[in-house]
């Protein structure tokens, strides 16, 4: 493959450092994108992209208190305090430090946070011409304790992003609500190589199990309470498999002890849910405002389960791809036809292999990276 000439010689994220996700405050959808990203800004640098990774453990005492320095065939992992607030101090004074000595011309930083920005305000004061690009993939609530004070001062930073070239939000409500004043592209997501490799397109062919699955954490905002609750209302007769943790587990469980047709499994591997749903024929994918601000997100497992060969089931959340909902089996917003589930077969693929033609064609990271590339340059 032809290299090109843009050189992105700095990506800044945050990688897992190990797979013991005990102790990890990890998102493995995210990283999975994290790692696209970076294989295609390496498909496309004259050099290989250095990457800056801030190892997401838990905070103390949770996890250890303090996170040293490493470095392996994926990434540095810059040392920091772990605890809330020093956590983003320390490791943004050592970001700042590792910056002068790489000294990057071109930046693509994954998600906003206060202390990291100031550090790569200090940068872009000192190298004028390094060209900086802003994944904004989520903006948290404030929420209550320690941590508040962080998240507060994360949102409030969005407001200062004057050393940014380029912000790319996921949401079109980011850029109004905080009055960013820099040029901006909105990016939703999109699929990867490796989620596409792990549901190769001759599998949709294959007759899959009549079950649904839902795959998340069992918090309100995923509406899992909601979805055990119209089982048993409507008798739905297709098998319900559900993983996950969460506030709502003990409701998941004793609707699984008292309705044969739900299974709750726990937590279990991404790659063994992803098998699971690749030979099942419906995955849930649901998102509400209960508790999050859903117009500042965009579910990160609604690309993997719109590149499956299962049929998607979604509500209408905010900012739903209006594109991709004739692919989707849509619910009302009372789940009152959540019962039409029973009346799918196997020979119901036509709208599977027609969905994923379109988001090849149409919704991949490729495509997303190569418009962000565009724009930076121009």
């Amino acid at each position: 493959m032809e290299k090109k000439n843009f050189e992105v010689t700095v990506f800044i994220g945050s990688l897992s450092l190990s797979k013991d996700l005990s102790h990890a405050a990890y998102s493995e959808a995210g990283m999975q994108v994290q790692l696209e990203i970076i294989r295609l800004l390496n498909e496309k640098s004259t050099e290989k992209v250095d990457v800056i990774s801030l190892n997401p453990l838990s905070a103390f005492p949770n996890g250890k208190l303090f996170n040293r320095f490493e470095k392996n065939e994926m990434a540095y992992f810059l040392p920091f305090i772990n605890i809330p607030i020093l956590k983003h101090i320390t490791f943004s004074a050592c970001l700042l430090w590792f910056l002068f000595k790489l000294a990057p011309n071109k930046i693509i930083i994954y998600n906003s946070y206060f202390f990291q920005n100031i550090a790569l305000s200090i940068y872009k004061a000192f190298h004028s011409k390094v060209k900086i690009a802003l994944l904004i993939q989520d903006v948290l609530s404030v929420g209550t304790g320690l941590q508040s004070v962080q998240k507060y001062l994360d949102r409030k930073s969005l407001r200062w992003l004057s050393f940014c070239d380029l912000v790319v939000p996921i949401s079109r409500h980011i850029v109004p609500d905080f009055d960013i004043n820099v040029p901006s592209v909105v990016v939703q997501g999109g699929v990867t190589k490796r989620i596409l490799d792990h549901f190769p397109a001759m599998e949709i062919v294959k007759p899959k199990i009549r079950r649904v699955v839902f795959a998340g954490s069992l918090e309100p905002h995923n509406g899992v309470h909601l979805l055990v609750d119209q089982w048993d209302a409507q008798g739905i007769q297709t098998d319900l498999h559900i993983f996950g943790k969460g506030s709502l587990k003990e409701r998941v469980m004793n609707s699984a002890r008292t309705n044969p047709r739900i299974h709750y499994h726990g937590v279990a591997p991404h790659s063994e849910v992803q098998q699971y749903i690749s030979e099942s024929m419906f995955i849930l994918i649901l998102r509400f405002e209960l508790g999050i601000e859903t117009k500042y997100f965009f579910p990160s497992k609604f690309w993997e389960a719109i590149a499956s060969n299962s049929h998607i089931i979604c509500n209408q959340f905010d900012s739903f791809p209006d594109d991709l909902k004739k692919y989707c089996v849509m619910l009302s917003p009372d789940f009152s036809n959540l019962n039409m589930i029973d009346r799918f077969s196997n020979d119901d693929i036509d709208q599977v292999v027609e969905r994923r033609k379109y988001v090849e064609e149409h919704h991949t990271w490729k495509q997303r990276i190569d418009m962000i590339i565009e724009k930076l340059c121009n």
